[in-house]
């Protein structure tokens, strides 16, 4: 099943962008990110959780947040979104912080 991307962000140079495609439907569990430069793609990588909105900057580092049930929670329950995740992903894919 093909899933469309959760998160997009274009830095504000416009040279790099991130692009996030989460594993399921409602957007629970991992996602493939994907990471370009000037239209090339640097790297992609699946991470445990996918970012319902992200932001990178000009030196290709980015940081979202998401939630590990997803935005419509275990089996469509509002009330059980599981784990707030943030973290911020540096341009070389080492994640520097998860919180």
């Amino acid at each position: 099943m093909s899933v469309s991307p959760l998160a997009e962000s274009v830095s504000p140079s416009k040279e790099y962008s991130v692009k996030v495609i989460p594993s399921t439907p409602g957007h629970g569990g991992p996602g493939t990110y994907r990471v370009s430069a000037s239209g090339s793609v640097l790297w992609e990588k699946e991470f445990p959780y996918s970012f319902e909105e992200v932001w990178i900057n000009d030196d290709g580092a980015f940081a979202g947040y998401g939630y590990t049930a997803g935005y419509e929670g275990f089996g469509g329950e509002r009330d059980s979104y599981g784990d707030l995740v943030l973290a911020i992903i540096d341009r070389n894919v080492h994640n520097w912080e998860t919180l």
